[in-house]
């Protein structure tokens, strides 16, 4: 996969998992509502969901999302977990039982 579609792909991980998490009364939400993650706890979370989940289709050059999330760059690393940051207080604020 190129860097652009493995970011577009785990974008869209991003909004699936905090949707989940926003309708399970045991998620990760109330943890984050009261710090805002680093971005090793945002990665970390996006690799063990997306593995998980069964939504990653592995290639001959990233076998696990914990791969492929490593071989993206910095910045681009950087903008996944903004995403995170954005949706997920965009969840907090729907969200009254958080």
């Amino acid at each position: 996969m190129k860097e652009e579609k493995l970011k577009a792909f785990f974008e869209n991980q991003v909004h699936a998992v905090v949707e989940r998490a926003a309708v399970d009364q045991g998620s990760f939400l109330p943890y984050f509502a009261e710090h805002d993650p680093r971005d090793d706890e945002i990665l970390a979370l996006l690799a063990v969901s997306t593995m998980a989940s069964g939504d990653f289709a592995p290639d001959a050059r990233f076998p696990t999302p914990v791969e492929a999330l490593a071989a993206l760059p910095a910045d681009l690393r950087s903008e996944i977990c903004q995403e995170f940051r954005r949706h997920l207080k965009y969840c907090l604020n729907r969200t009254p039982s958080a």
